[in-house]
């Protein structure tokens, strides 16, 4: 099976979607709701809803509510808008650039 991959970390469960699929197939009703734990980058989440179960994610980490968020519901471009987000880089790399200038000068003379 083909499975997407959202961030390959050493905890991702992308490698073993199809054990985890094959060893609990039989054990899921349809009409029940999935909970992935420890849902990471929601890449089981996404295979299990595109078998078309319902699921809901939990994780700590605040990355993987975004990912999964984004994967179950839908990424809702309307909240994103490009221009504030260009500015933003503008903004952070100027902050940066104010910081570090003395090394960024010793940089240019090597």
């Amino acid at each position: 099976m083909e499975h997407t991959a959202i961030l390959n970390y050493p905890g991702s469960k992308r490698r073993l979607i199809d054990f985890i699929y094959n060893n609990s197939k039989d054990l899921i009703d349809t009409n029940k709701i999935i909970l992935d734990i420890f849902s990471g980058t929601g890449c089981v989440a996404q295979f299990y809803k595109n078998q078309g179960f319902k699921v809901v994610t939990n994780d700590t980490e605040i990355y993987s509510y975004h990912i999964a968020n984004a994967i179950l519901n839908g990424f809702d471009k309307t909240l994103f808008n490009i221009e504030d987000f260009k500015n933003n880089i503008s903004h952070n790399q100027n902050q940066l650039f104010k910081i570090f200038q003395s090394e960024l000068d010793i940089e240019k003379k090597l």
